[in-house]
């Protein structure tokens, strides 16, 4: 997870972390940062208050799976994450 973090701003805060099992397993890491609202906060994009879900995988086809020892994806998304559907 560190090495995920270091490649966003340095202001960015997770905000929570939810293991999903809805259609699989994965893990979801909601992080926030001011630099990324500013990036993002552009109108082709519009997530100006600098929210992203980054999705976390341990598998690379189309099954989704989830071992914290054993991360092979991961995903940044501009918008919160829903632990309620499916990975």
């Amino acid at each position: 997870m560190r090495v995920i973090l270091k490649t966003l701003p340095s202001d960015v805060v997770v905000n929570h972390i939810v293991i999903d099992h809805v259609g699989g397993s994965c893990g979801l890491v909601l992080v926030h940062s001011v630099a990324l609202g500013k990036a993002l906060g552009a109108p082709q994009i519009g997530d100006s208050p600098g929210v992203a879900n980054i999705k976390l995988s341990s598998s690379t086809d189309s099954a989704e799976s989830y071992s914290a020892t054993n991360i092979q994806t991961a995903y940044v998304i501009d918008e919160e994450g829903n632990p309620t559907s499916s990975c």
